[in-house]
């Protein structure tokens, strides 16, 4: 992996492990319940850290719970953690409430973002969806992670019943 693209996952997982602590911290106080999810679940159990290129934490929380996570967040909370909610920002893609780091600069923060709709490849899935819904098989790209890049190798997807996106 490249020195720079590591140094700064290094400093994302820094500043995410920091955030997880505080979210633990007043959900232990409160007697709040949340889950690990995604990738943080993943890493946790596969890699006993985060995964190396995940660049986010997702957790998941009953909506009593959330409700009040929410209500005791901002009084609680560390102010370097700002609590972001879709409602209140309209350049969001989705509705997912967030924390961020105000010690990371959003430009660190958005360097490398994986989980951004921009991140796909639409057209090329539209095409692959397409010629597998008229019985083709298509070759799609091999992301590897770890360089952050498609590789030059291919795997053949063969048509199904059934395509899950």
């Amino acid at each position: 992996m490249d020195k720079e693209v590591q140094q700064y996952l290094d400093r994302v997982h820094e500043s995410d492990f920091a955030m997880l602590s505080e979210v633990d911290r007043i959900c232990k106080k409160y007697d709040i319940q949340y889950y690990l999810h995604g990738g943080t679940f993943l890493g946790a159990v596969r890699h006993k850290d985060f995964i190396p290129w995940d660049d986010d934490v997702d957790i998941l929380f009953l909506r009593e719970d959330y409700e009040r996570f929410i209500e005791v967040y901002e009084k609680e909370a560390d102010k370097r953690f700002k609590l972001l909610r879709f409602e209140r920002y309209p350049q969001f893609f989705d509705f997912i409430t967030k924390i961020a780091d105000y010690d990371l600069t959003y430009e660190e923060r958005t360097k490398l973002n994986y989980d951004h709709p921009n991140a796909f490849d639409n057209d090329m899935m539209a095409e692959a969806i397409a010629k597998l819904k008229n019985g083709e098989p298509v070759e799609i790209p091999i992301y590897d992670y770890t360089i952050h890049d498609r590789t030059d190798n291919t795997m053949t997807l063969h048509p199904t019943p059934v395509i899950l996106v």
